[in-house]
């Protein structure tokens, strides 16, 4: 033997013989539970982003196990167990499904014209379009390793009754949750789904349509998300074939498409399907691993003790509620009193499913990892709408959560296992991460912020930041709750009375950043948002035209708001205007381009105005006015042989918008023209009674002025004063007030 081949041969006894090196223990389980969130779904994208890529990045940190969510947490549940899954490699925030999904999508997309209905302002094609990114990645493959139960939650448009047994009662259920398991095949093989029923459970359990093979097509998926985002009122409720099943003689419950039945869904909040399922179905295998039973046994079992729940919500917050209702001066009105248990059954909505998971559970509170909100995010106004408005609003919320994710991974949490070692931002280039190093040395202190935040490119975030300080100043200050722990340290210095950082590049705000007494929320962001010179890019403003923003965002709620009306009845269409235009008040007031009324007093008038009100400018607050009005009503329509009179004006009416609003408008009309009477055959010859002191006997000018009300642009009031001068041979001068009331039309 050679001296190569006994090298060789010795290399090979030493390496059979020694011990094999120790296995790195199995990652531990993690259930991601993802509540609605509107909008705020970015906010909920970025977040996701950062802890899947951590967990990437951190082999045998977590293994995700579970993820349930509904509405636009159930679209963000599946994305993540894709990113999770996925064959990728480590992907910049800005390239990434959650990126794609969510930054791309905005209001334009979704109001498009002759697309809506009755039930619905909004067109599905985004939806489709977001669904079809889904798909993309679904086929692409998942690795093999990767099993994953989903839990996804919808609510039915018409009730399904449920038997209660024993006995004959009956309830209706309109929460339904479908449950499936994912399971990988490798790369270029879409994954295997299945429907993840208990065989031994006596009671009804939801199935989607399976194929021959028992599996479950996307398709059945895809429509399952459409149904689970289609928000009531935005979105027409999504067709959905499923089956309503029970096991027999210990056999799961098939649904073989054939037999599958089709109704109509909405979104829906997740209840406590996490931990519910972990305990069903989640086992802690010998070797150390949690691994998925075969079938769930619901009702039965105990989760592993090392699985950590991540409940993910914008509702979340370490500050006070920025909608929490102001004490009135007086009384409330209706109108007051129903805008805040709306806002206030909105917040409650978003909260309601970590605070029903720690009251039947107290013990599951210790392996719950919450992440904590510490800023107002940009799309939160308008019961979290607003980020559709603009496409710089979403991609701020997705950098703050992911911001967020950052402070919870280094921080710690839950069992305190959730700490990585390496941070998706230091693995990378550092050009995708530019926003969020910005948001850390604002916030944090970590970098110089006048280098972190330099750049044209970030000049809206930083606009988006200053706001979103203010915004947290004035509700952290003293005079709205106690003060804050130290954990929160932005929040306390708030409440000592220190000033808001100031972020470097951001012009300074004319006018204090406290809400005023008379601003509603969302009116005061977009005080902040114009103070500071935000661009509003997706309408086509500058910086120096940011004043126009209100109005044009105030016309497109009105828009979106005629998409349904125009397909209600007349009376619906009404009703539905108006309520529109109350809601978008909260914005800015913007007097209607055109009105029309009848009235009916001392005399009849028929009259228009045009106003000139393309934005929200103070000097354009006048409008063209014109009326006609019928005189001596009583002789016209009677055998009274007295003159008739008519009489055609025009002038101006004066409609100030800072002191009118939908529900009352406040003005004043001066105007001139020429009364007309039969007696002298409508001013074709001279007035045979000269000497005479009654109005309509003969055509003379007259000049009028008087106040105007409006109530919720519909019925007009006005009072005038008219002035009568002499005409030829006329010596007199006559005058009159004229109260009167009717019905005004606006568009």
């Amino acid at each position: 033997m050679g001296p190569l081949a006994a090298t060789v041969a010795a290399a090979l006894l030493a390496a059979s013989s020694a011990p094999d090196p120790p296995s790195a223990p199995p990652a531990p389980p993690l259930a991601i539970t993802v509540s609605g969130a509107v909008s705020l779904g970015s906010y909920e994208a970025g977040l996701l982003h950062y802890l899947v890529e951590t967990l990437r990045l951190n082999p045998g940190l977590r293994e995700v196990r579970l993820v349930t969510g509904a509405s636009a947490g159930s679209a963000n549940a599946v994305l993540a167990v894709l990113q999770h899954c996925g064959e990728d490699p480590p992907t910049a925030p800005d390239e990434s499904l959650f990126w794609r999904s969510w930054i791309g999508v905005g209001l334009q997309d979704f109001h498009v014209p002759g697309e809506g209905s009755a039930v619905a302002a909004f067109s599905r094609r985004a939806l489709h379009g977001q669904a079809d990114r889904i798909e993309d990645a679904w086929r692409r493959g998942l690795r093999g390793s990767c099993d994953v139960v989903i839990g996804i939650s919808a609510t039915r448009v018409a009730p399904r009754l449920v038997a209660m047994s024993p006995g004959p009662l009956l309830l209706p259920r309109i929460d339904e949750q479908f449950t499936l398991r994912i399971q990988g095949r490798g790369p270029g093989v879409p994954p295997r789904v299945t429907n993840y029923v208990d065989p031994r459970w006596a009671g009804e359990q939801l199935l989607l349509p399976e194929d021959e093979a028992g599996e479950v097509p996307f398709q059945a998926l895809r429509d399952l998300l459409l149904a689970s985002v289609a928000f009531p009122g935005a979105f027409a409720p999504q067709p959905l074939a499923h089956c309503v099943a029970r096991a027999r003689d210990g056999a799961a419950p098939r649904c073989p498409a054939s037999t599958a039945v089709t109704d109509r869904f909405l979104d829906n909040t997740p209840l406590r399907s996490a931990v519910r399922l972990a305990r069903a179905g989640l086992r802690e295998a010998p070797d150390g691993a949690s691994r998925w039973e075969d079938a769930p046994r619901l009702g039965a079992g105990a989760a592993p003790d090392d699985l950590l729940h991540a409940y993910v919500s914008p509702a979340v917050i370490g500050y006070p509620a920025e909608d929490q209702p102001r004490k009135p001066d007086g009384p409330p009105a209706m109108l007051d009193h129903l805008s805040q248990v709306a806002s206030a059954f909105v917040e409650a909505a978003f909260a309601k499913n970590l605070l029903t998971l720690l009251e039947d559970d107290p013990a599951v509170g210790a392996r719950v990892a919450v992440p904590v909100r510490s800023l107002p995010a940009a799309g939160s106004p308008l019961a979290a709408f607003f980020g559709f408005f603009e496409e710089q609003f979403r991609v701020f919320d997705f950098q703050l959560g992911m911001y967020e994710a950052r402070r919870m991974l280094a921080g710690g949490s839950g069992d305190g296992r959730l700490v990585p070692r390496t941070l998706p931002e230091d693995a990378g280039p550092e050009a995708p991460w530019r926003p969020l190093r910005c948001l850390r040395a604002v916030l944090d202190g970590a970098g110089d912020p006048a280098a972190a935040c330099a750049g044209d490119d970030l000049a809206d975030l930083r606009v988006l930041l200053q706001v979103s300080l203010e915004r947290l100043w004035d509700r952290c200050a003293r005079e709205n709750g106690a003060e804050p722990p130290p954990d929160r340290p932005l929040c306390l210095a708030a409440w000592t009375g220190a000033p808001p950082p100031a972020v470097p590049g951001v012009r300074r705000l004319p006018g204090s950043p406290r809400l005023r007494s008379s601003e509603s929320h969302v009116a005061y962001v977009m005080r902040l948002l114009v103070g500071h010179g935000f661009r509003f890019a997706d309408h086509g403003l500058s910086a120096g035209r940011a004043g126009e923003a209100p109005a044009a965002l105030r016309r497109e709620l009105i828009a979106i708001g005629k998409t349904v009306s125009k397909e209600q009845p007349v009376a619906d269409s009404v009703v539905l205007d108006t309520l529109v235009a109350l809601g978008a008040d909260a914005i800015v007031y913007v007097p209607p381009r055109n009105s029309v009324w009848l009235a009916f007093g001392r005399d009849v008038e028929l009259g228009g105005s045009h106003g000139f009100f393309d934005a929200f400018r103070e000097g354009r607050w006048f409008r063209l006015h014109g009326a006609v009005q019928m005189n001596r009503l009583g002789q016209a329509i009677s055998s009274d042989p007295g003159p008739r009179a008519v009489t055609l004006l025009a002038g101006a009416e004066l409609l100030p918008p800072r002191i009118s609003s939908t529900r009352v408008q406040l003005g004043a009309l001066l105007r001139g023209g020429w009364q007309l009477s039969s007696i002298d055959d409508w001013g074709a010859r001279r007035c045979p009674e000269p000497d005479t002191d009654t109005l309509g006997v003969c055509s003379r000018p007259v000049l009028q002025a008087g106040a105007v009300a409006a109530l919720l642009e519909r019925v007009r009031l006005h009072l005038l004063a008219g002035w009568y001068p002499p005409y030829q041979a006329m010596r007199r001068s006559l005058w009159a007030v004229s109260p009167a009331a009717g019905l005004e039309w606006t568009f």
